[in-house]
C-alpha cells in the first residue's frame, strides 16, 4: 500500500478535491483507503458533534482557571533563593572533576557541530 499526503479542500458541492496526479497513480478498480484529518478550530460544529461526556480543551482550561487553589499544594517562600543556593545543605560530589567535565562537554559540542556540518553538506 502506498501513502500520499496532500492538502485539499471541500468544494461547494460537498466533494473533496484530490489532485489529478494522485488520481492517475491509482489503477482502475483498486480499493482506496482515505484518512481525513481536520483542524479542530476549523470546525464550527465541533461542540454539537462531541459526546456529552468529553469536554473540549477550552472547557477544561476554563474549569482549571475557576477551580479553587489546593492549599496542600502551595509551599510559601522560605527565604531568598540566593541564600538557599549559597547555603545549600548538600555537599558537592568530591570526585567531580570540573576541567574533565568541561573538556568532555567541549568534545561533545564539537562532534555535534561536525555532524551538523556533514548533514548540511549532504543536503
Amino acid at each position: 500500500m502506498k501513502a500520499y499526503k496532500f492538502s485539499t479542500h471541500k468544494t461547494t458541492d460537498n466533494k473533496l478535491v484530490i489532485p489529478e496526479a494522485y488520481i492517475q497513480k491509482i489503477p482502475v478498480s483498486n480499493r482506496v483507503q482515505v484518512i481525513v484529518l481536520v483542524n479542530e478550530w476549523d470546525l464550527p460544529f465541533q461542540k454539537q458533534n462531541q459526546p456529552n461526556d468529553v469536554p473540549s480543551l477550552k472547557d477544561v482550561v476554563a474549569q482549571i482557571k475557576v477551580s479553587p487553589k489546593n492549599p496542600a499544594l502551595i509551599q510559601p517562600a522560605s527565604g531568598l533563593l540566593a541564600e538557599h543556593l549559597t547555603h545549600c545543605p548538600e555537599k558537592p560530589e568530591p570526585t567531580f572533576d570540573v576541567k574533565k567535565w568541561n573538556q568532555e562537554w567541549d568534545d561533545l559540542e564539537a562532534k555535534m557541530k561536525a555532524d551538523e556540518q556533514a548533514d548540511m553538506e549532504i543536503e
